[in-house]
Order: C-alpha cells, then sequence, then structure tokens
C-alpha cells in the first residue's frame, strides 16, 4: 500500500489495515494499545519480520516480536507484506513473511497535517514535513493520538484509555555519488490502562 491508499483508508491504526491482508491473522490482547500481534499462514508472531526503513523493529525482549500497537497510519508513507517461505531470505525470524513499512522520504519536499477525532474522546494531530533533494534532506513527523477508550470491567465507570505519541526523524547525505550516509530516529511513548 502506498501513502495514498494509507491515508484514504481512514484508519487511523495500522492494526485495522492488517486485516485487510491476504493470510494475515492480528490478534490485540484486551483494549485499544494493548499488546497486537500479527500471525502469517497460521504461523506465530515471532516468525513475522518487521523491518521499519529497512531496519529490523522486532523486539527481543518480548519474544522477537513486534507489537503493532505502536503505529499509526499517518507516521507510515508506505507498507508491504512478503508471505511466505521467501522470507526465510532475512533469516529465522522472517519464516512466515516479512512486513516493511516506509516512513516519510527526506528527499523531497512535503508539508503535511492531520487532523482527527471521534467517540470517546478520540483524537489526533500528525504534522509531517520533509525538506531534501537526492544529495541531502531531512524528514520529521510527529504523531499524537489519545482516546478515553471503553469501560472493560465489570463494575465501576474507568474507562481504559489509551495514549500513543511518536516522533521520527530521518535524514542523509550523500558523501559520494556511490555512498550515502542515512540516519534514522524513532521515539515512541505510550501509555495504556
Amino acid at each position: 500500500l502506498d501513502d495514498q491508499a494509507l491515508t484514504g483508508s481512514g484508519a487511523a491504526l495500522i492494526t485495522d489495515l492488517l486485516r485487510e491482508l491476504p493470510s494475515a491473522a492480528p490478534s490485540q490482547a484486551g483494549a485499544l494499545g494493548g499488546l497486537t500481534q500479527l500471525r502469517l499462514r497460521g504461523s506465530e508472531a515471532n516468525h513475522v519480520l518487521v523491518r521499519l526503513d529497512g531496519f529490523e523493529a522486532n523486539d527481543p525482549a518480548t519474544g522477537s516480536e513486534f507489537d503493532f500497537s505502536q503505529l499509526r497510519t499517518p507516521t507510515i508513507t508506505g507498507m508491504a507484506l512478503l508471505s511466505g517461505a521467501t522470507g526465510a531470505l532475512w533469516g529465522s525470524d522472517a519464516l512466515a513473511g516479512v512486513m516493511e513499512f516506509q516512513t516519510l522520504s527526506s528527499a523531497q519536499r512535503h508539508t503535511e497535517l492531520f487532523l482527527e477525532g471521534g467517540e470517546r474522546q478520540r483524537q489526533g494531530i500528525a504534522l509531517r514535513l520533509a525538506r531534501g533533494t537526492e544529495r541531502q534532506g531531512a524528514a520529521l513527523t510527529l504523531d499524537r493520538f489519545e482516546t478515553d477508550g471503553t469501560n472493560t470491567a465489570r463494575d465501576g465507570a474507568e474507562n481504559d484509555g489509551y495514549r500513543l505519541d511518536s516522533l521520527i526523524l530521518k535524514g542523509h547525505r550523500a558523501l559520494t555519488d556511490r555512498l550515502t550516509l542515512t540516519g534514522l530516529l524513532r521515539q515512541v511513548a505510550r501509555r495504556s490502562d
């Protein structure tokens, strides 16, 4: 899926789009913001390699899985699925396949602001800004998403809210015609009640 398909989908979270992929079975533990795993073709979640701008994003602390609840649609500009045995070319973490995500390119001029709102005090704001050429550039993505959630308890009226703040900073500089230095900083802060 390219950027136009992602933003045109109206999905706030990438997990909403994963349900539409062939042979994909995402599962979420609990309320919004809970651990969200992806299984491909009946495999385990730790057999799906997730790459973000070419960097492996699986977390060794969670059994080499990736928590998809930390990805919002406005922070991603492209998404591709390589399902099946060919994923093994990337190692044992990719026995079931590879999910590749791209963020805003630093080799373009781009400015975009997203605003959203909805039920249960759901609100989101995202800014994507890029300035660059093929030789050098920088891209910045800032995103905040928050919702009061719902009450999942049998007693009481406490809602299970969720907040996700993301910062992605990416840059590149061509040192020679054949050598380019690229950097990526991604910080995610979450709170899930």
